[in-house]
C-alpha cells in the first residue's frame, strides 16, 4: 500500500489564529472601555468631593458671621490676629472664648480660622480645614457672604 501525501493547502489552520486574534483585540476593547469609565467615575467623586468641601467651607464662612453679628459682636472690629482671651473688649460676654471662633466642627469635619480681617463694614475670612488640605477667603458684606477667587 502506497501512502499518499496529502497536499496542504496555504489556508489550513487559518481560521484559529484570526479568531484568537479577534478574541484577543474584542477583550482589550472591553478592557480599555472599562478603564475608561473607571477613570472618568473617580474624576465625578473628586469632583464632587472637592464641591462638598467647598460647601462645608461656605458653611463655616457663614457661621462666623453669623457668631460676629451676635455674640461675639464684641470681636467683629479686631482682627483675628488680636483675638486674645486676656485682652478682649470690655463688652464682651465673660463665656466669650475666642479659640471657639478659630476652631469648629462642620459636618464632622474640623475648620480652622486662618484669618479675620475687619474693615468699614465689611470684612475678609480666611478658614481651612484642619489637615490643611483646602482653604478658602471669603468676603464679608452686608449683603451677605462672598467667596473670593
Amino acid at each position: 500500500m502506497v501512502l499518499r501525501r496529502r497536499l496542504q493547502h496555504r489556508q489550513d489552520g487559518f481560521v484559529m489564529p484570526v479568531a484568537v486574534t479577534g478574541i484577543l483585540v474584542l477583550a482589550l476593547g472591553s478592557l480599555s472601555m472599562q478603564s475608561t469609565l473607571l477613570q472618568a467615575r473617580r474624576g465625578q467623586t473628586l469632583a464632587r468631593q472637592s464641591l462638598e468641601q467647598g460647601d462645608r467651607l461656605a458653611s463655616g464662612a457663614q457661621r462666623l458671621v453669623a457668631l460676629l453679628q451676635g455674640p461675639a459682636s464684641c470681636l467683629k472690629p479686631i482682627p483675628s490676629s488680636q483675638w486674645a482671651i486676656e485682652g478682649l473688649p470690655l463688652e464682651c460676654p465673660a463665656t466669650l472664648d475666642p479659640d471657639d471662633l478659630r476652631s469648629f466642627s462642620i459636618d464632622g469635619q474640623q475648620l480652622e480660622l486662618v484669618a479675620w480681617s475687619p474693615s468699614s463694614g465689611v470684612g475678609d475670612l480666611e478658614l481651612q480645614f484642619a489637615d490643611q488640605s483646602q482653604s478658602a477667603r471669603f468676603q464679608i458684606t452686608p449683603s451677605g457672604v462672598r467667596e473670593r477667587g
